[in-house]
């Protein structure tokens, strides 16, 4: 049916007015807060999502959009979005992997919430690279000796074993007592136990 009448017209619907982007992300935060999801990951999205002021290689979702002139929600559409990401990439690669993770987890609740009519982009799902091991500082060394020492002599044995060989723990609990050579005080690791399978 039209909107005009004969001689009458019909105030039409007046268009309607998306949610600002800071009230999307606070309710987004909220959330999470009634559902029991621990501080610290709330403090983890709400620094991906408004920040806390310390970035220099790119800026979170509302400092974003905000530079970009974009107020509402439904002003993120795929370009825009297509934009954040591809400048939250020159950070590094945990960082850049993480801030996709929380986009798209902020954008999918805002679909299922009725706040967006759909997912306007799909953020990519960089594999992570394997991060490097960390190893212990000589402070942390110490106090992991002081705790174990005061446990038993076995773990007090196999730390300290560990700790002067390098030995992994695998290679570890494979080894037998005929690996052991009390004279000449060597541990001998079997190639097929080995990591690296050379001996």
């Amino acid at each position: 049916m039209s909107r005009y009448r004969k001689g009458t017209q019909f105030n039409a619907q007046p268009a309607p007015v998306g949610l600002p982007i800071a009230t999307a992300i606070q309710m987004f935060l909220e959330h999470h807060e009634r559902q029991g999801n621990s501080p610290r990951y709330i403090e983890e999205l709400q620094s991906y999502l408004v920040g806390n002021g310390d970035r220099t290689l790119w800026l979170p979702l509302l400092p974003w959009s905000a530079s970009r002139g974009l107020s509402l929600l439904l002003h993120m559409d795929r370009p825009q979005l297509e934009a954040y990401v591809e400048q939250a990439s020159r950070a590094s690669r945990p960082v850049y992997c993480k801030v996709c993770d929380v986009l798209r987890r902020f954008l999918r609740w805002c679909v299922s919430e009725g706040d967006l009519p759909a997912l306007p982009f799909e953020p990519p799902r960089p594999k992570r690279l394997r991060t490097e091991i960390r190893v212990f500082t000589r402070d942390e060394m110490f106090r992991l000796r002081d705790v174990v020492r005061k446990e038993n002599a076995r773990d007090w044995a196999i730390f300290l074993l560990l700790l002067d060989t390098g030995m992994r723990t695998g290679e570890l609990c494979n080894l037998r007592v005929s690996d052991v050579h009390w004279v000449r005080q060597e541990v001998v690791i079997r190639p097929e136990t080995a990591k690296t399978r050379t001996g």
